[in-house]
C-alpha cells in the first residue's frame, strides 16, 4: 500500500496501452462526497511507476486533495483515496500520468472528471439500530401444511423470518422438523445464505452492511461499501477469490418535470449503485443506475409523484462468464453488465422499449425476484407476476444470448394460485427439487410461507408462520456449522477453558482473594479469603462468612432466629409454633416452660389434676354423684351424696338425706323409710276404717270408701319408692298394679284428719 500527495500533471500525447476501466465514469454526476478513484489494467503497474507518477484530484471549491494510494489485485488495481471529502455540488478532476506495467510498456495518461451530488449524504456507518426488548429463544411456531414426502434434498434449510423489528435467522434440518441453529438481534437482515467459499452470511442493519459468520456460526467480519453507501438487503454475493458484490439504493433530489411533463422538480429518485470490492477491501469496479439508464424506463410506476424508485434492484449474480446479472423489479427486467468495463451487455425485460431478448413460447415476467443461473445454463426466476397473471410462478428459462431468445423449459405455480405483490425466491438443489419462499401473499390466512417441490411440481413439504411474520428467501445447502463451545480464553481467568472455540469475556470469571470461589460462584466478599460459598459460617456475629443470606442466626434450621424468638437454636424440634411434648421437662414451643396443663384448667397434671386431658376435671371442678368420673379428683367417683357412708348406687335408699341409710332408726308412721328396709315402720295405727276396704286382686288395687269423705292414696313398693300418689278421691277406685306382681306394698289412705295404712302382698294373679 503506498501513499503519494498530489501532484502536477504533464499530460504526454504518445503511449502504447490504455487503463481498462476507470471509475468514477467520465462526465457522471450525483457521487458520493467521499467517493474514491478506481484504475484497473489488464496487466501488472509497477510499483516504481506507481511512486513516481503524477496524479492529480482537484475539486473546482474545494481544490486539491491528499490521496492514499492502494494497490491490490497483482498491482492491476489502484484506488485513489482522498484524506478529505468532497464538497456538496462541485466538479472534480482527475489525471494520471508516468505508469507503467512491469513488463516495461507504458500506459497512455489518462484525464476524466465528475460531479458531486447536491446534497449531503447521511453518515449510515453510524447510524444506530434501536434495541427491542422482545429477542425470542427460538423461531416462532410453525405449521406444517404439506410433508414432509419421501424425495426432500439432503441439507439444512437456511431460515429468515421478521416480525416488526425482530428478525431471526435459523437453520432448520432437512424436513423442518428441528431447530439446529439459531440467532436472534435487531440488527439482523434479510438474506441468509451460504456462498460458493463456504462463509455463512446475512444483512446486518447495526451498521449496514452484510455479517459474515465463521465455521461456528459466529459473526466474525461486517463487509460494507465504500464511498460511503450503505449496503442493501437484498443481495450480496461473494466468491472463491475472496471479491464481494454489493449494492446500495442511492437517493437523489431529480428535477422531474424535465423528465416526464408534470413531474415534481423537488422529487426523490432511487438509483443504485453495484460495488465489487477485493479480498483487502478496495474497490474493484462501481456501476450506477445514473450512468447507464434512465428513469423512463419504469412505464409501470407513476412518475409524476415525489419520491420514485424506478429501478430497484434485488438481486444480483455473477454469471459463468464472470459477468454481471442483475434483477430490476420496477423494469421487469434482467439486466447483464460486463464486469470489465461497465457496459450494459443486454436488457431482458417485459416492457418492449428496452426488451433486447425475443420471448418464444411465453408472454414474459413481471417484478420478479432471484434471478440465478443454473449449472445447466439456464435461468431460474421467482416470477412475482404483477403486471400480467398475478399468479406467481418459478419460471425456468432456456436464454439463447447469442441469438437473444427465450424460451420457457419449466414453471411452477402453487396449487392455490398465490400470488405475491412482493418479495419471493426460490434455489434450485443438485437433485432437481425447488426450494421456494413464496413472498408476501396478500389476504393469506399465513405469513411466511416456503415449499419444496421436486422436478414434476409435486409438493414435498410446505410449511407457513404465523401471520405477521414475513420472510425473504428460503435456501437449502448440505451444510452445518461445527459445534460451538462457548467459554473464557483468559488465562488468567479462574474457570480460562483452553477447549473453548469461542471467547466470551462476559463468561470469565476471577478469583482476587483465591479462595477458590469466584463472584459468579457466590463469593460475597472477593476480597477476603476467609468468606466464600465453602467457608464455615459464625453464628451470631453480624458476618455472613458461607455467603448464604447473611449472618447465621438460625444454627437449627427451624427458620427461627436464635436472637429472637428461638429458645434453642441447636435443636430444630424447638421453636416458636412447635407441638409441645408435655411433662417431658422440655419447651418445645418456646412458651413458659414445658407443658404441664394441657387442658388448660389451671392444674399440672403432674400435680393435682387427676385427668390433664379434661379442663372439666381437676381439683376444683364440681362433683357429679354417680356417673362413674371422679371430677374434682378426690376418692374417686361421688357415690354418697349425703355423706351418711353408704352409696346411693347400693344400700342408701335416699342419699341426699343422712338421716337415711340401712343403719339409721326407723321413726315409725311417718311415712318415711329410714332404715331403708323396704317401708315405714307402722305402729299404734288403724289398719282400716269400717266403712272402707283395701284389697289386691286381679292385678288392681281396689278400695272401697263408703263414707263420702275426700282421700288420697299413697302406694310404696318394698324398696320404698312411691308408686301411687293420687288425691282428690271419693268412693270405690281401682288401681293396676300387674306390672308390680310378687312385691309386698305399703298403701296410706289418708283423709284431711286421719291416716290408715295397710300393707299388702301380691303374688300377681
Amino acid at each position: 500500500m503506498l501513499s503519494i500527495i498530489a501532484g502536477f500533471l504533464c499530460l504526454q500525447a504518445t503511449g502504447q496501452e490504455d487503463i481498462l476501466y476507470h471509475s468514477p465514469l467520465s462526465s457522471s454526476f450525483r457521487h458520493h462526497i467521499n467517493s474514491r478513484v478506481v484504475l484497473r489494467h489488464n496487466a501488472a503497474i509497477s510499483n516504481a511507476s506507481i511512486e513516481n507518477a503524477t496524479i492529480s484530484l482537484i475539486g473546482n471549491i474545494s481544490g486539491s486533495h491528499e490521496f492514499e494510494v492502494l494497490v491490490g489485485e497483482g498491482n492491476t488495481l489502484i484506488n485513489l483515496v482522498p484524506e478529505s471529502p468532497f464538497i456538496q455540488n462541485e466538479y472534480v478532476t482527475v489525471e494520471v500520468s508516468g505508469l507503467e506495467t512491469i513488463g516495461g510498456a507504458s500506459i497512455n495518461p489518462i484525464g476524466f472528471g465528475f460531479g458531486i451530488t447536491t446534497i449531503l449524504p447521511p453518515d449510515y456507518i453510524n447510524n444506530e439500530v434501536e434495541e427491542e426488548s422482545f429477542l425470542p429463544e427460538t423461531l416462532p411456531d410453525f405449521q406444517v401444511l404439506n410433508g414432509p414426502e419421501p424425495g426432500l434434498a439432503p441439507g439444512n434449510f437456511f431460515t429468515y423470518v421478521k416480525q416488526g423489528a425482530n428478525a431471526e435467522v435459523a437453520l432448520l434440518n432437512f424436513d423442518a422438523s428441528q431447530v439446529l441453529w439459531f440467532d436472534s438481534e435487531p440488527s439482523l437482515g434479510a438474506d441468509f445464505k451460504l456462498h460458493p467459499d463456504g462463509v455463512a452470511s446475512y444483512a446486518s442493519n447495526d451498521p449496514h452492511g452484510w455479517t459474515q459468520l465463521d465455521e461456528l456460526g459466529q459473526p466474525e467480519d461486517t463487509v460494507h461499501l465504500v464511498n460511503g453507501y450503505a449496503a442493501d438487503f437484498h443481495d450480496y454475493q461473494q466468491y472463491t477469490n475472496g471479491h464481494q458484490t454489493l449494492f446500495a439504493y442511492d437517493n437523489q433530489p431529480v428535477d422531474m418535470s424535465q423528465v416526464v411533463e408534470g413531474g415534481d422538480p423537488d422529487a426523490t429518485v432511487d438509483g443504485f449503485v453495484i460495488q465489487e470490492l477485493t479480498e483487502d477491501g478496495l474497490l474493484f469496479m462501481q456501476w450506477r443506475s445514473w450512468d447507464y439508464l434512465e428513469i423512463t424506463d419504469n412505464i409501470d410506476n407513476n412518475l409524476l409523484i415525489c419520491c420514485i424508485d424506478p429501478f430497484h434492484i434485488n438481486s444480483i449474480e455473477l454469471d459463468v462468464d464472470s459477468n454481471y446479472i442483475c434483477s430490476l423489479r420496477h423494469t421487469n427486467e434482467v439486466l447483464k453488465i460486463s464486469r470489465q468495463t461497465g457496459d450494459i451487455m443486454w436488457r431482458w425485460s417485459h416492457n418492449p422499449g428496452i426488451n433486447m431478448v425475443q420471448f418464444i413460447n411465453d408472454d414474459g415476467f413481471s417484478h420478479q425476484h432471484d434471478v440465478r443461473r443454473l449449472e445447466n445454463g439456464n435461468i431460474l426466476m421467482f416470477d412475482n407476476a404483477n403486471t400480467t397473471t398475478q399468479i406467481t410462478r418459478i419460471v425456468e428459462w432456456s436464454l439463447d444470448e447469442e441469438n437473444m431468445t427465450a424460451t420457457l423449459v419449466w414453471q411452477y405455480h402453487h396449487p392455490e394460485n398465490l400470488f405475491a405483490a412482493s418479495t419471493g425466491g426460490c434455489h434450485r438443489q443438485p437433485n432437481g427439487n425447488t426450494v421456494i419462499y413464496w413472498g408476501n401473499v396478500g389476504l393469506d390466512k399465513y405469513g411466511a410461507r416456503y415449499s419444496e417441490i421436486d422436478a414434476q411440481g409435486n409438493t414435498l413439504l410446505e410449511i407457513a408462520f404465523p401471520i405477521g411474520w414475513n420472510g425473504y428467501r428460503w435456501k437449502k445447502y448440505d451444510f452445518m456449522f461445527e459445534d460451538v463451545v462457548i467459554g473464557c480464553l483468559d488465562e488468567t481467568a479462574f474457570n480460562y477453558n483452553p477447549e473453548a472455540t469461542v471467547n466470551d469475556q462476559d463468561l470469565c470469571q476471577y478469583d482476587i482473594d483465591n479462595d477458590g470461589y469466584t463472584p459468579e460462584m457466590g463469593d460475597c466478599d472477593d476480597g477476603d479469603d476467609s468468606i466464600n460459598p465453602g467457608a464455615v459460617d459464625i453464628p451470631y456475629d453480624g458476618i455472613d462468612q458461607d455467603c448464604m443470606d447473611g449472618d447465621l442466626v438460625d444454627v437449627d434450621g427451624d427458620g427461627f432466629s436464635g436472637l429472637e424468638d428461638d429458645c434453642n437454636d441447636n435443636d430444630n424440634t424447638i421453636y416458636p409454633g412447635a407441638d409441645e411434648i408435655p411433662y417431658d421437662g422440655i419447651d418445645q414451643d418456646c412458651a413458659d416452660g414445658d407443658l404441664v396443663d394441657v387442658d388448660g384448667d389451671g392444674f399440672s397434671g403432674l400435680e393435682d389434676d387427676c385427668n390433664d386431658e379434661d379442663a372439666s376435671i381437676n381439683p376444683d371442678a364440681e362433683e357429679i354423684p354417680y356417673d362413674g368420673i371422679d371430677q374434682d379428683c378426690v376418692d374417686g367417683d361421688l357415690v354418697d351424696v349425703d355423706g351418711d357412708g353408704y352409696s346411693g348406687l347400693d344400700d342408701d335408699c335416699n342419699d341426699n338425706d343422712s338421716d337415711i341409710n340401712p343403719d339409721a332408726e326407723e321413726i315409725p308412721n311417718d311415712g318415711i323409710d329410714q332404715d331403708c328396709n323396704g317401708s315405714d315402720l307402722i305402729v299404734g295405727v288403724e289398719n282400716l276404717e269400717s266403712n272402707m276396704s283395701v284389697f289386691l286382686s286381679n292385678g288392681y288395687l281396689q278400695i272401697h270408701e263408703l263414707s263420702g269423705q275426700s282421700y288420697r292414696v299413697e302406694a310404696y313398693d318394698a324398696q320404698g319408692k312411691c308408686i301411687i300418689n293420687q288425691g282428690g278421691l271419693t268412693g270405690s277406685h281401682r288401681f293396676a298394679v300387674d306390672s308390680f306382681a310378687g312385691s309386698c306394698y305399703v298403701v296410706r289412705i289418708i283423709f284431711t284428719d286421719r291416716m290408715t295404712v295397710r300393707k299388702l302382698g301380691y303374688n300377681g294373679r
